[in-house]
């Protein structure tokens, strides 16, 4: 089961993120930070993987996801 708590900590971000572009509409703002994930589809994208786009960390979570399936 996963974390509850991460609920609040993930929204907030949102959040934050989203008053960056206050034009965007939700779905938008979720595709794109999908999209800038590797996903194409924002179905797959995990928690964890969100929060480090918004962190400004995809780069570094994708090379580590990328060494870890080798």
């Amino acid at each position: 089961m996963r974390d509850p708590k991460r609920i609040d900590v993930v929204i907030e971000a949102v959040k934050e993120e989203w008053k960056k572009e206050p034009d965007w509409r939700l779905g938008q703002l979720i595709v794109n930070i999908s999209r800038a994930a590797g996903k194409m589809d924002p179905f797959f994208l995990e928690d964890d993987m969100l929060m480090k786009v918004i962190k400004g960390e995809a780069d570094q979570a994708d090379q580590t996801n990328q060494t870890n399936q080798r």
